[in-house]
């Protein structure tokens, strides 16, 4: 948990350090490929991650990455930050933090709708419209097929959850059923 507190405030510094030639595009499009190429080479990220080693040796290895990848000079200095305060760890949910800052200041909405059949490209443009009316802004939707849902929809923006689905219909139905019943009791 504190790992995501620290690496909010690290991508909200470094969303606040954006220029006009470093833009967030650009900026997210190098982080992302600095957090593939670490998981791809685990040496890599073993290394830039040991407590153990000089941090002049990672800095050194990082500026010779720098050379051949022709980050940004935005780019270069945060990462070479994660290495000084031995952050490297933390890059991932710094670049996920990241993003939504931007999304949000885009007013870019993004969901994940659950639904137990692939939806149409026609329903799916439908949904958008009605979520984009109901959220005031731009949506960006992730589907996704969950089999254990008997009909009907489940979207998540964010801590917003709206349950469309065959069981949270039932679920609320039984709720007031009880409600009522238990008010009846009260009421005698």
């Amino acid at each position: 948990m504190r790992e995501e507190i620290v690496a909010k405030r690290y991508a909200k510094g470094l969303f606040e350090s954006l220029t006009a030639e470093e833009t967030f595009d650009r900026v997210r499009d190098e982080l992302a490929g600095f957090v593939e190429l670490l998981r791809r080479e685990e040496d890599l990220s073993g290394y830039l991650c040991n407590p153990m080693l000089e941090k002049t040796a990672k800095v050194s290895l990082l500026e010779s990455l720098f050379a051949k990848t022709g980050s940004s000079s935005l780019v270069n200095r945060f990462l070479l930050l994660l290495v000084e305060k031995r952050r490297v760890e933390i890059l991932e949910a710094v670049l996920k933090h990241y993003v939504l800052l931007g999304q949000e200041s885009r007013n870019i909405f993004p969901v994940e709708v659950s639904s137990p059949l692939p939806l149409t490209e026609s329903e799916k443009e439908a949904l958008t419209v009605v979520l984009e009316k109901r959220l005031g802004g731009r949506v960006e939707a992730e589907y996704r097929i969950d089999p254990s849902l008997i009909g009907g929809l489940v979207v998540r923006s964010g801590t917003t959850f709206f349950d469309g689905s065959v069981a949270g219909k039932i679920r609320r139905l039984k709720e007031t059923i009880v409600k009522e019943s238990d008010h009846e009791h009260q009421g005698r």
